[in-house]
Parts: structure tokens; sequence; C-alpha cells
């Protein structure tokens, strides 16, 4: 689908999406080898250790798993931030996973226009 946004603020929309898609990959695989990994190494424990052990396992990669999430929504943030690929309106980034602001040219946040006329 082409996009309604000029192309300069569609190139800085790539740029801030591709590095987020990116981000996103590395944390998928790392929680993907952590639980992998763990379930590996505990194989060979009786039941009564290798629960209470991978479920601890687990909890420790949900909590950085949520903590890289809000480090990844920091560094769009950022990096809208650093473009100028910031709503003119509300001076809030432009970037938000799933916001269609390709398609519709509304700002996220404040849900105005952002395409000039």
């Amino acid at each position: 689908m082409k996009s309604v946004l000029p192309d300069t603020l569609e190139q800085k929309r790539l740029i801030v999406a591709r590095a987020n898609n990116r981000r996103v990959i590395r944390v998928l695989i790392v929680l993907g080898a952590v639980l992998l990994g763990s379930a590996l190494m505990l194989r060979g424990l009786p039941k009564e250790q290798r629960y209470p052990i991978f479920f601890t396992i687990l909890g420790i990669a949900f909590v950085l798993e949520i903590r890289a999430i809000r480090k990844g929504w920091q560094e769009n943030e950022d990096m809208c931030r650093s473009l100028g690929f910031m709503c003119p309106h509300c001076g809030a980034a432009l970037y938000e996973p799933r916001s269609f602001i390709s398609q519709n040219g509304l700002c996220p946040q404040c849900r105005k226009s952002v395409v000039p006329t």
C-alpha cells in the first residue's frame, strides 16, 4: 500500500521501524535460547527439582523481557527525536508499532494530521 506520508517522513518512519524490528527479533531469539537452554539443562533432574528451577528461570526471563520492551520503547522515542520524526502538534514521537501512520497520516497520540496540505 502506498504511504500517505511525504517521502522525508516515510524514510524516517522506515528507519525507526527497521531498528525496532531488529531489536524485537534479537529479544525473541535470546528469550527462546534461554528457555530452550534451561529446558535442556534441567532435563536430567528429578521433577521435584526441575519445576522450581525452571519456573524461577521463566520468571527471570519474563522480568528481563518486560525490561527489554520498555527499553525498546524508549529507544524508539529517542530515535524519533534524533531524526525529527515528531508530531508538530503535540510533540510526541510519531512511530508506534501498529499505529498505521503511513496509511492515515495521523499522529498516534493526538490523532491530528501530520501530512502537510
